[in-house]
């Protein structure tokens, strides 16, 4: 029998990962007796399209000989990544970069698609609601129409009329509106909801047209709508009828209708993932979500949207009983032969991981998890051992700056002083952490950024490093922050049409300063990774988990841009296979592109190509840059080495020394 309920993920969602949105859902409605069905249209996109059947597709499709060449490897890559292959660090560098590679020069076939494994992004229209709502009724060519055209609806096996669309990000917007609309016009009532489609609210209920991609929009939680509408099944979708916040379309135009009631946490139902496809994420083993509260418990920190769009309409925070919590741990376990977690907590505060830690030992439970969380003052070294104990492989803490000042007008709730203590403890007890740093807040100068990204070079310097990662990002005026509503608090003026925005606003500071934050923030990552060994850093949430207990080393790598030019006649390059790279001039932004033979370029990680001469088989690098100069291509001698390195990260060329 078919159910009457299909809930839908649709791409684009790093394909390492498991989402728990339509989990949970599922989870409520089984709980309740409501028939459902779940379609897990991310990974199957991405087994799609990241194939050697794909990649010969796009070799015909553009005469591009690098499709040609990435043919041979990608389904090798692919199956590295889930097998246990993966933890051969130059095995998984490669695979990474090299379907990481593959989804950039796509491009070169959809001109509007700005593609990575881990995100999208449909010619920068996810931030204007006008830009986005024409690309979704007259898209140009893009990699979701083709998949949704060629694989998701002629092989549909399930006859659902009630769709529920998650969309969770800004690179689900295109793809998972695109998905709606198309449902719609297959006579489907389609329901869209998710935290991304929350954070855009005002402008769903300003703009009629959004409703001619979906029938429902719910922001906030919509377990409540779904659950009622479900067992309100045949009826026509009206406003009032049922629980929830959500907007719909009625006779004088939209009607939004809001309740503002927050689910209890006491009836958050074990998540289900058996009709996810967890074999086909892109990673050897599963490393599943939970959530034991919603909302920050410090809530406070202005340039952030979480105490907006988490509850249901008011900021405020849940949390679950971790006793509860742990016992879903274990079912989850049993469930699916599963040892690794991801506690999706906005902030999974030190007196939450302390009571958490201590019911896993008290049952003597053996996992191994990774938290979101802050610099506090309850951090002792003492509480951390415990915490490692337990199982915590790692913490990703918010350190965005470290100057008092600056975290005093973000409004951080702590200090460089307790940031240095929390440190300390962390690294005593061996707990690795990920330090996200800002670049970029107003009023911050170029020296207050200086002093961040010293102070986490420094502290990576003095710690071994399996126990840290870091990373910059560049400050966004995010809609529904504290600085957006108080711009001129913070010395702010919006210069953007706020109406049309969608997630983020153009600003400008009051008082200007001429620092392209955008190129600090690539400089800034470019310096931490270089402080690391030839395992290279390792970041990303579930990779670190997975790799946690490996044994890792501190030396310093050998990486092509860390070799002296006094070296350069040590090292020679093998093409692999033996063909002819392009490469060429420094680009105006700084990096290098890559012409892939053809008139269009793209950029690709932060170097390879266009140019005017190809490296030479067996020749040292020493001799291929004085072929290239003599050729006339006028590259500084880091930007030769910039588009080796990245040629040799996608596995293209080897770099070995000849001595």
């Amino acid at each position: 029998m078919t159910s009457p309920l299909l809930l839908v993920v649709p791409p684009v969602i790093d394909p390492r990962s498991t989402y728990l949105g339509v989990s949970m859902l599922a989870g409520r409605l089984a709980a309740n007796s409501i028939a459902f069905e779940i379609e897990d249209h991310n990974v199957r996109f991405f087994d799609w399209f990241v194939s050697s059947d794909k990649a010969q597709y796009l070799y015909q499709a553009t005469g591009n000989d690098l499709f040609k060449r990435i043919e041979r490897d990608i389904d090798w890559a692919k199956a590295l990544l889930r097998g246990s292959q993966f933890y051969v660090d130059a095995y998984r560098n490669k695979a990474r970069n090299l379907i990481d590679l593959y989804c950039r020069a796509s491009g070169l076939l959809y001109p509007k698609s700005d593609f990575r494994m881990h995100s999208y992004s449909y010619d920068g229209v996810e931030n204007s609601a006008a830009e986005l709502l024409n690309a979704i009724a007259n898209p140009e060519r893009n990699p979701f129409d083709e998949y949704y055209h060629s694989e998701l609806f002629p092989k549909a096996r399930s006859e659902s009329q009630l769709i529920a669309i998650s969309i969770t990000n800004n690179h689900q917007l295109f793809p998972g509106l695109r998905l709606a609309r198309l449902s719609k016009q297959r006579g489907k009532k389609v329901i869209v909801g998710g935290a991304c489609v929350t954070k855009i609210m005002q402008a769903i209920n300003r703009n009629s047209q959004f409703f001619e991609n979906f029938d429902v929009s719910v922001f906030f939680e919509g377990e409540d709508f779904i659950e009622d509408i479900c067992r309100d099944s045949g009826s026509e979708l009206q406003s009032g009828r049922y629980r929830g916040t959500y907007s719909v379309i009625g006779d004088k135009g939209i009607v939004y209708h809001e309740d503002a009631a927050p689910i209890p946490s006491h009836s958050w139902s074990k998540p289900i993932f058996s009709d996810i496809d967890l074999a086909r994420a892109f990673r050897p083993r599963a490393v599943l979500p939970v959530i034991t509260g919603k909302g920050c418990s410090w809530g406070r920190c202005v340039f952030c949207t979480i105490p907006d769009s988490s509850g249901a309409g008011e900021k405020i925070h849940r949390d679950d009983d971790i006793s509860k919590a742990v016992s879903i741990i274990e079912q989850l376990q049993s469930d699916y032969s599963c040892d690794h977690f991801l506690l999706t907590d906005e902030n999974f505060s030190c007196r939450r991981q302390v009571h958490f830690a201590e019911e896993l030992l008290r049952r003597g439970h053996s996992i191994s998890w990774i938290s979101y969380s802050r610099f506090e003052v309850g951090y002792t070294l003492e509480v951390c051992r415990k915490l490692k104990a337990s199982g915590c492989k790692k913490l990703l803490v918010g350190l965005e700056a470290v100057s008092n000042e600056t975290l005093k007008r973000m409004k951080k709730g702590t200090t460089r002083e307790v940031i240095e203590r929390n440190l300390r403890a962390f690294a005593l007890a061996e707990i690795p952490v990920h330090l996200y740093c800002m670049a970029g807040f107003p009023g911050q100068d170029l020296q207050d950024a200086i002093q961040t990204l010293a102070f986490v070079i420094d502290y990576i310097r003095k710690t071994p490093s399996s126990l840290v990662s870091a990373s910059f990002s560049e400050f966004m005026l995010s809609k529904g922050s504290g600085i957006f509503n108080n711009p001129t608090e913070f010395g702010v003026r919006i210069t953007s049409n706020s109406d049309d925005d969608l997630l983020t606003s153009q600003f400008e500071t009051l008082t200007p300063d001429d620092v392209q934050w955008g190129q600090f923030r690539k400089q800034a990552n470019k310096l931490i990774v270089q402080e690391f060994d030839d395992d290279g850093m390792v970041g990303w949430e579930e990779f670190s988990l997975l790799l946690a207990d490996r044994p890792r080393n501190n030396r310093k790598g050998c990486r092509i841009a860390g070799i002296g030019q006094e070296d350069w006649t040590r090292y020679k390059i093998n093409l692999r296979p033996r063909e002819r790279f392009s490469v060429c001039s420094k680009a105006a932004d700084g990096a290098l592109l890559v012409s892939l033979d053809t008139f269009k370029s793209i950029t690709v990680s932060d170097a390879i190509v266009r140019g005017l001469s190809a490296f030479e088989d067996g020749a040292t690098l020493a001799e291929n840059y004085i072929r290239f100069t003599k050729n006339g291509a006028q590259i500084p001698p880091s930007y030769f080495l910039g588009v080796a390195e990245s040629l040799q990260s996608a596995g293209l060329i080897s770099v070995d020394s000849s001595r």
